[in-house]
């Protein structure tokens, strides 16, 4: 239902700015409302309608390169990933990302590894919640996406109607607590 915010070309190279899958509304700290009542759960850019993109065709998005924020944030809470059952109230995690580096407090830190969770186009039978993977692409949330990578997703409505989010500056593989290091970037 939303129209495309920019048309493409085949070939083309397109920025996509991602807020990250709170969109921007927690910012760490003390516990907020914000954590309860996150609405605005993994929102994506777009859509980019890709000009002489037919249901039949096969999209191959190329990610080229991923800038992320110079911080990140995650949210534990309970009942979420296969840990859950381990947390017993929220937190709020946010992380510095400098020097490809991912530092959660003081010495502890990971190696900067970002990847890109949806990736998808307008699926051919209705809504599909950002939260949800399938046919159409969409959340993923595999670190095979990320800087190199192509996606080959197949157009279901005309002008296929790509958008891109949910960007995570490092990730354990399975997301065991639900959650990466939640990021805003230009991918």
């Amino acid at each position: 239902a939303l129209p495309p915010v920019q048309v493409s070309g085949r070939s083309e190279t397109v920025l996509f700015e991602t807020q990250d899958c709170y969109g921007g509304t927690i910012s760490g700290g003390e516990q907020s409302p914000s954590i309860e009542d996150t609405v605005r759960r993994n929102p994506v850019t777009g859509p980019v309608l890709i000009e002489g993109a037919e249901p039949g065709d096969v999209l191959c998005v190329h990610i080229q390169d991923i800038k992320v924020a110079a911080t990140g944030v995650s949210v534990l809470r309970p009942k979420t990933g296969f840990l859950g059952s381990e947390i017993r109230k929220p937190l709020i995690y946010t992380s510095a990302i400098k020097d490809d580096r991912v530092t959660f407090s003081g010495d502890i830190s990971v190696p900067l590894n970002p990847m890109v969770g949806i990736v998808g186009v307008v699926p051919r039978h209705g809504d599909i919640k950002t939260d949800y993977p399938g046919r159409h692409g969409g959340n993923m949330d595999t670190l095979d996406v990320t800087v190199g990578s192509r996606v080959f997703l197949p157009v279901q409505v005309t002008g296929a109607l790509l958008s891109i989010g949910g960007v995570k500056a490092c990730v354990g593989d399975g997301e065991s607590i639900g959650v990466g290091v939640e990021v805003a970037a230009e991918v």
